[in-house]
């Protein structure tokens, strides 16, 4: 059977399985409403926070808390995660394989969520205005959140895709993924936005006639079977679970 046949089906499979909708999203206008409107409620009545409410509140905060403050350890006990064999991805583990670079000191972050919630916890029955506190130590923990573990965390989902389309940044050449989908083609290759929505894979940049050479990212979980199908890519390397190709015009 055709190669470009099988794997347009899978590529068409894959991009149905991974829609990511965010009817999350058209709760937070209501949601924010009722909070507020509840928060009113409780100053104007000043009565305390109830105390379900709080439990809840409280019980969520401790454990992201927790979550958090662990995850600058992740480099100390990945390799023993990796060798139990709880993780069946081979991309995931790959990219687990990323040096975070964590200091040990970035987990005292959650110290904010942890004084939040104590005050919270404390003084809600006494004061409802003690919910602007509790309100105050969680921004401060997001933000730190955002500064200090973004950078690190993106070693692990995508730095490696991320680096080599700014090594390719400004050449006259075609970038592509194959079977997943990534802006860091359009916000770090400069790759001209497309004006509607891509539901195919660019298949004639695998076998058709380039006037310009290409170079395609994929996962390595589909290295192998890209590599046999299409012996005419050239294999450059793989960093963190992200395989890097390329096929010269002349080709």
């Amino acid at each position: 059977m055709d190669a470009d046949f099988i794997l347009g089906g899978n590529y068409f499979v894959h991009h149905c399985k991974n829609k990511i909708v965010h009817y999350s999203s058209l709760c937070y206008f209501p949601l924010s409403f009722l909070a507020a409107l509840y928060i009113n409620g409780l100053i104007e009545k000043k009565k305390g926070i109830n105390s379900i409410l709080v439990a809840v509140i409280s019980f969520i905060g401790i454990v992201i808390a927790l979550v958090v403050a662990i995850i600058p350890f992740i480099d100390i006990f990945k390799a023993r995660i990796i060798s139990s064999g709880i993780i069946k991805d081979d991309f995931a583990i790959a990219a687990l394989q990323a040096n975070g670079s964590w200091s040990l000191w970035e987990g005292t972050v959650s110290l904010f969520l942890f004084i939040g919630i104590f005050l919270l916890i404390k003084y809600s029955r006494k004061n409802a205005n003690i919910i602007f506190s509790f309100y105050a130590f969680s921004v401060a923990f997001v933000l730190a959140v955002v500064l200090f573990y973004t950078p690190k965390i993106e070693r692990y989902s995508q730095n490696a895709a991320i680096q080599f389309c700014e090594k390719l940044a400004g050449k006259p050449v075609y970038l592509e993924t194959i079977e997943f989908k990534s802006y860091a083609i359009y916000y770090y290759f400069d790759k001209p936005k497309p004006l509607a929505p891509v539901n195919r894979l660019p298949l004639w940049q695998l076998s058709g006639k380039l006037d310009k050479d290409a170079y395609f990212i994929i996962k390595n979980t589909s290295k192998e079977s890209y590599m046999k199908l299409y012996p005419n890519l050239k294999y450059l390397y793989e960093k963190n679970g992200f395989v890097f190709l390329q096929r010269l015009k002349a080709e």
